[in-house]
C-alpha cells in the first residue's frame, strides 16, 4: 500500500510534464490554408497615435458647470475630466496613445463593467456613448428580501419605506422637467433615480431605523417624503456629494424629533378644538 502512495503521484507527475510542450515548440500544425501567427504586427493594425500629438480641438460646450469638461479628438478619443480624475475612452479596435500618464484611466469601448460612485458620473459617460448602459451594482432581490422580512416581523414602517419611493419618484420628475448639461444627472428619468445608488438600499435599512426616525403615524410619512425628495436633490444638484441617499437620511433623523413634535401639538390643538365646541354646544 505504501508504493501506491509513492506511485501514483510520480506516475501523476510525470504526465503531467509530458503534457507540456518547450517553449519555442508547436504541438500541432496550424490548420491547412490558416497562416501561423508569428511575432510581427497584422496587416490591419491602427497606427499608435501620441497622447502628446492628439488634437483635443473638439469640445463639450458647458454653460457653468466647472467640475468636469469632455474634449474630442478627431480619431475618435474622448478625455473626459471630473475634478482631478482624467478618464480616456478608447473608440473599439482603436489603440491606447502612446504616452499616455499613468494616472489617466483607459476605457476600452466597448465597456462591459465599470464602477462609479457618483450617479453624474455615470450618466454623463452613458449620454456621451461610452456605455451602452448602466446597471446597477446592488442585487435588487436582496433587498426585496430584506424589506419583506422587515415588514413581516414589524420593525420596519411601510409607512416610511412607501414615503421615500413617493418622495424620491417626485423629486425625480421635477428634476427631470427642468433638466440641464449643467447637472447631468437631471436627465435622468424618475425611475432611474430609484434604481441608480444607494436609494433602494437606503430606503429599506437605513430610513427606517426605529430609533432615530419617526415614530408618529403622520410623521412617518413626513420623514420618508422629506427623505426622498432630499436624496434626490443632494445628488442631482449638489455635484460635491456622489450620492445623497445617506446625508437624506443624517438630515432627515435630526429633524425626527422636530417632526414628531409638531404633530403631536397639532392633534392635541385638534382635539382641544373640539372639546371646545362640545362644551359650547
Amino acid at each position: 500500500m505504501r508504493r501506491w502512495n509513492y506511485f501514483l503521484p510520480a506516475l501523476m507527475l510525470a504526465l503531467a510534464l509530458s503534457a507540456c510542450a518547450p517553449d519555442g515548440t508547436q504541438t500541432s500544425p496550424p490548420p491547412s490554408g490558416q497562416p501561423s501567427q508569428g511575432p510581427g504586427p497584422s496587416n490591419t493594425e491602427r497606427a499608435v497615435p501620441s497622447w502628446d500629438e492628439t488634437d483635443w480641438s473638439g469640445h463639450l460646450e458647458l454653460d457653468y458647470a466647472q467640475s468636469f469638461a469632455v474634449d474630442y479628438s478627431p480619431e475618435g478619443y474622448k478625455r473626459i475630466t471630473i475634478d482631478t480624475e482624467t478618464y480616456l475612452v478608447v473608440p473599439e479596435l482603436a489603440p491606447v496613445p502612446e504616452g499616455t500618464p499613468e494616472d489617466v484611466t483607459v476605457l476600452r469601448q466597448p465597456i462591459q463593467n465599470i464602477y462609479l460612485q457618483a450617479t453624474a458620473a455615470m450618466d454623463c459617460f452613458r449620454k456621451l456613448d461610452a456605455l451602452d448602459a448602466v446597471t446597477q451594482e446592488i442585487a435588487w432581490w436582496c433587498i426585496l428580501i430584506g424589506a419583506a422580512i422587515l415588514l413581516a416581523t414589524g420593525i420596519a414602517s411601510w409607512r416610511i419605506m412607501l414615503s421615500v419611493v413617493a418622495g424620491g419618484l417626485l423629486m425625480g420628475w421635477i428634476a427631470n422637467v427642468f433638466e440641464t448639461s449643467t447637472y447631468p444627472a437631471s436627465f435622468l428619468s424618475p425611475l432611474d433615480q430609484l434604481l441608480y445608488g444607494g436609494f433602494a438600499f437606503a430606503a429599506v435599512f437605513m430610513a427606517t431605523d426605529p430609533v432615530t426616525a419617526a415614530r408618529t403615524g403622520a410623521g412617518k410619512y413626513i420623514y420618508g417624503l422629506l427623505v426622498g425628495v432630499m436624496a434626490v436633490l443632494i445628488r442631482t444638484y449638489n455635484n460635491g456629494y456622489p450620492e445623497g441617499a445617506m446625508l437624506a437620511v443624517l438630515l432627515a433623523n435630526a429633524l425626527a424629533p422636530l417632526i414628531d413634535h409638531c404633530v403631536v401639538q397639532a392633534n392635541v390643538s385638534r382635539r382641544m378644538r373640539r372639546l371646545k365646541e362640545r362644551a359650547k354646544a
